[in-house]
C-alpha cells in the first residue's frame, strides 16, 4: 500500500478511504480496493463528453439547417418578387407623355401560389405599368386608348399567354416580344372633334 495515495470510486470518482467496502457518495460496492490495488478506474466525465457531442452535433447541424433555411428563402423571395413587364404597344398620334390615356390590359391567370388573378392594368406608350410574381397569365387589349386630341382607336381580337417561372432573376424586368406587332391601334372615327 502507497502512503498518502488516494483512491476513487470506480463508479463515481468520489474520493475513497483506503480499505472501504463501500463507497459513501454513491453506496457502491467497492469490496476494500485499496489505493495500491491493480483496478484503478479514472472517473468517468460523461457530462463533458455528452456537452461536447451536443455541441459538435449543433454546430453541424446549424450549419447545413442555415444552408438550406438561405436557399428556401432565397426561392421564395425571387418566386415573390414583381417582374416588370414592358409590352410592345404602338398606335399613331398615341403618346402618354403628351396627355393621353393608358391603354387597359386585361390580366387573367394564377400566381405561382395557385392565386387566380383577374384584374386591368394600364399600360403606356412606352410599354410600361404591368408587375407580376411568377406564374401563367393571359393579357389582352380591354379597351382603346384615347390619344391626347380625342382620337379612339380600334382594339385588336389579341391575347396572349405569359409564363413567368424560376428562369427570371428576381425583380427582373421583361420586355415581351411576342406582343410586338400584335396589339397596335388603328385610329377609329373620334367621339368628339378634336378641339
Amino acid at each position: 500500500m502507497v502512503v498518502g495515495a488516494s483512491m476513487n470510486c470506480p463508479y463515481c470518482g468520489a474520493e475513497l478511504r483506503d480499505g472501504v467496502r463501500y463507497c459513501t457518495a454513491c453506496g457502491a460496492a467497492v469490496n476494500g480496493i485499496s489505493a495500491d490495488s491493480e483496478l484503478r478506474v479514472k472517473p468517468r466525465n460523461h457530462v463533458a463528453v455528452i456537452l461536447t457531442c451536443m455541441l459538435v452535433i449543433g454546430i453541424v447541424g446549424g450549419s447545413c439547417m442555415g444552408l438550406h433555411l438561405r436557399q428556401v428563402l432565397s426561392h421564395f423571395v425571387s418566386a415573390h418578387s414583381e417582374h416588370a413587364i414592358v409590352l410592345n404597344v404602338a398606335a399613331a398620334g398615341w403618346d402618354t407623355d403628351n396627355g393621353a390615356s393608358r391603354v387597359p390590359i386585361h390580366i387573367t391567370g394564377k400566381t405561382i401560389d395557385g392565386i387566380t388573378v383577374d384584374r386591368i392594368e394600364f399600360v403606356a406608350s412606352d410599354g410600361s405599368g404591368i408587375n407580376l410574381i411568377q406564374g401563367v397569365y393571359t393579357l389582352e387589349a380591354a379597351g382603346s386608348p384615347i390619344a391626347a386630341d380625342g382620337t379612339i382607336y380600334q382594339i385588336p381580337c389579341t391575347s396572349a399567354t405569359l409564363v413567368l417561372d424560376d428562369a427570371f432573376a428576381m425583380g427582373e424586368t421583361m420586355i415581351w416580344p411576342s406582343l410586338q406587332n400584335r396589339i397596335r391601334f388603328s385610329p377609329s372615327a373620334p367621339l368628339m372633334p378634336p378641339m
